[in-house]
């Protein structure tokens, strides 16, 4: 296994097991790839509408699964 796969592995093992849709996940990962992105950051890598990015988002801070600073979101330190 090369070291890009094993760091690809170890993304995908780290999400959060409270996270039930394959969107949520894909956003998720998406932040924890990139380190932080914004809305319109997160529909050019993902490819979801802003519409369901915001409520997607909106779902995950209340989860405390990420958080905002200044419009960029990224994962929480604590979200397992």
């Amino acid at each position: 296994m090369t070291a890009a796969s094993q760091d690809r592995y170890a993304a995908t093992a780290a999400v959060p097991e409270d996270l039930d849709s394959a969107e949520a996940k894909l956003v998720y990962l998406s932040l924890k790839t990139a380190g932080g992105a914004s809305v319109d950051e997160l529909r050019d890598n993902v490819g979801l509408n802003k519409l369901t990015l915001h409520s997607i988002l909106r779902t995950l801070r209340e989860r405390g699964t990420v958080r905002e600073d200044d419009g960029i979101f990224s994962p929480a330190a604590d979200a397992r």
